[in-house]
């Protein structure tokens, strides 16, 4: 009766859920600042 919620359980269901967020914010924030980067690279090689 009690097999599925044993297995998969609320709590690792959310911590899977926060992992797999926080991984996704930490890609996404780093692709922005990489944008950042080559914006600013381009901007400054431009002006020069």
């Amino acid at each position: 009766m009690m097999t599925r919620t044993e297995l998969y359980g609320p709590s690792n269901c959310m911590v899977l859920r926060w992992r797999s967020m926080r991984a996704f914010l930490l890609a996404l924030t780093a692709l922005l600042m990489g944008t950042k980067l080559i914006i600013s690279m381009c901007q400054s090689l431009t002006h020069v």
